[in-house]
């Protein structure tokens, strides 16, 4: 019994010794930035189509851009593609407003030829990316990548 308490008590004194010589790694921590570019996949352009209030006379606001008319005025632009607001008068004359969704990016130059030669006012033009949240996945995990070869370094 005796021999068995010695033993414990050996054992006990050995592992509170092995405790303080083990040093656990320290704590760092990181933040980084990553950046990810990317090229447009669509586009959208905002446009007024404009007539004065001689061009105009008496005719009814709904006559005023007939369908005919816009289409013509935005050819080669699908229909789908194009969102139109109702027709406004300002100091000038008559406002037709329409958003204009261009979905093939290699396209934008020849609808925004069109649009000038046809006398169509482009009032801004965006570009977006559709797919944002690959980006933001692909720049989180090239930001781990980063820091986990800062982390190594250390």
């Amino acid at each position: 019994m005796k021999i068995t308490i010695k033993l414990m008590l050996i054992f006990l004194m050995s592992m509170s010794a092995m405790a303080q010589n083990y040093l656990e790694p320290p704590l760092l921590t990181f933040t980084q930035t990553q950046k990810v570019s990317v090229k447009p996949d669509k586009a959208i352009i905002s446009i007024e189509l404009r007539k004065s209030f001689e061009q105009v006379g008496n005719t009814r606001l709904l006559d005023i851009f007939t369908e005919l008319e816009i289409s013509n005025r935005l050819f080669g632009v699908e229909k789908r593609s194009v969102e139109l607001f109702p027709t406004f008068a300002d100091s000038l004359g008559y406002v037709k407003r329409a958003i204009i969704t261009v979905d093939e990016i290699s396209k934008i130059e020849p609808y925004l030829l069109s649009l000038k030669q046809r006398n169509v006012l482009v009032t801004s033009t965006q570009f977006l990316y559709s797919d944002l949240n690959h980006l933001k996945q692909q720049a989180y995990l090239e930001g781990i990548k980063a820091a986990k070869i800062r982390a190594q370094e250390l």
